[in-house]
Order: structure tokens, then C-alpha cells, then sequence
């Protein structure tokens, strides 16, 4: 079920009544991030049942210096994403893509997080990345305009997807 961010936001008691919560210890169920900004959202609220897709292909993450021109080595079709700041020039693409001699890391695998999902909507990195961070499943994030992408080393994929599973997301199309 996924919740528009206005109809998501209820209060925790304390904030309903504070008066209530005076002069005892009242259990603060918000999530660590939302108490310590100040906001008052359940950490049940904020994550998502989500369904996921599993990309083909094994991918690398390139670091290259940030006046760096586009490689030509970069596919133009398959999966492809490029992220330049002042400090560096980042590419994620089709592993077999990526020239030896570049700095990378290597082999990881992508899973879509199917959308489209609003601007508005809250909570759905969250709702992945939580999970596997109590697993230990260290991951990159890359958002589109549509969706999300998250990226699992090879190596952890078959727990990252277990995890997943056992906390309500789908897989569609093959793992």
C-alpha cells in the first residue's frame, strides 16, 4: 500500500498531548532520523511494500576526475548513469564495459524499484535500505525521475533478495 505523504503524518502521542507525557517516561516509537529532526512520523508509516525488478547485467561504479570528457567506452544503450560534482566523475554501467585501467568497483547487481513513485512520496529508499543495513548488505543508490535503483554487490544479491522477501517487497521477472 503506498501512502501520499499528507495522509501518512500522525502525530506520536507525546506530541498530541504533552501534557499527557509530563511527569512520566513515554515510549517514543518515531524512527531515530524523525525524532532527532523533530518530526513526529511512526517508523511503520514510512516504509513501503514495494515490487522490484533484478537488471541483467553485472555492473561497475567508475571514479574518474571530475574536468574528465564522457568515455567513449560508455554504452549508449545498455544501463547507464553518470554523476559529475566539483570533486569527482562518477559512471555506472555494464561491468564488461569499463576499460581495466579505470578505477572501479566491480560486480554489482541492480534491483529497479518499479514505479513510478510521485515526488511527494517519502519513506521508499528507507523501506529498502533499512532492512538490508540491520542485514549488513552495504548498498549504492541512484534515483531517476521515476524510480529508484538500488545496487547490491554480486556476492550478497541471493541474502539481499531473502531479506527483502521476508520483509513484504515482490521480485517480478527472474532472480
Amino acid at each position: 500500500m503506498i501512502l501520499p505523504r499528507a495522509s501518512a503524518y500522525l502525530p506520536c502521542p507525546a506530541a498530541v498531548n504533552p501534557r499527557q507525557a509530563a511527569g512520566r517516561r513515554a515510549r517514543d516509537h518515531r524512527p531515530l532520523t524523525a525524532r532527532a529532526a523533530g518530526h513526529s512520523v511512526p517508523a511503520s508509516m514510512s516504509r513501503h511494500q514495494l515490487t522490484l525488478r533484478l537488471l541483467p547485467d553485472s555492473l561497475a561504479i567508475c571514479r574518474l576526475e571530475p574536468e574528465a570528457p564522457i568515455p567513449a567506452w560508455m554504452p549508449q544503450r545498455a544501463f547507464t548513469a553518470a554523476i559529475r560534482t566539483a570533486e569527482e566523475f562518477s559512471v555506472y554501467c555494464v561491468d564488461s564495459a569499463v576499460p581495466q585501467d579505470v578505477r572501479a568497483e566491480r560486480g554489482w547487481r541492480a534491483l529497479q524499484l518499479v514505479g513510478p513513485f510521485p515526488f511527494e512520496m517519502f519513506g521508499v529508499i528507507a523501506s529498502v535500505a533499512a532492512p538490508l543495513a540491520d542485514a549488513g548488505i552495504s548498498i549504492s543508490v541512484l534515483a531517476t525521475y521515476d524510480t529508484d535503483y538500488i545496487f547490491v554487490r554480486a556476492e550478497k544479491l541471493e541474502s539481499a533478495v531473502q531479506v527483502l522477501q521476508a520483509g513484504g517487497h515482490r521480485f517480478t521477472g527472474s532472480i
